[in-house]
């Protein structure tokens, strides 16, 4: 799932803060439902990200949602990732 994630959310990098050479990291802690459907998204305290970056990841989760069911959504269902967005 975090592959899968980190992998959409640099294909989706925006291309305004590519212009602006804008990186950071996104902590996003979300909690999914027995379907894999995401019930909640906050935003983490160690995010060192603009607001450009941040809408972004956000929209990136919510895009992939809902995630393929798995049998550690039986026994664990909030999650915490941090998408790191680097200019190359």
């Amino acid at each position: 799932m975090r592959y899968l994630i980190q992998k959409e959310a640099i294909r989706n990098y925006p291309r305004k803060a590519i212009r602006k050479r804008e990186e950071g990291i996104v902590e996003l802690i979300f909690s999914l439902n027995e379907d894999g459907v995401i019930k909640k998204v906050d935003i983490g305290n160690q995010t060192d990200a603009t607001s450009n970056l941040i809408k972004s990841s956000l929209i990136t989760i919510k895009n992939l949602s809902p995630f393929k069911k798995d049998a550690i959504l039986k026994k664990r269902r909030n999650f915490s990732i941090k998408i790191l967005y680097k200019i190359n």
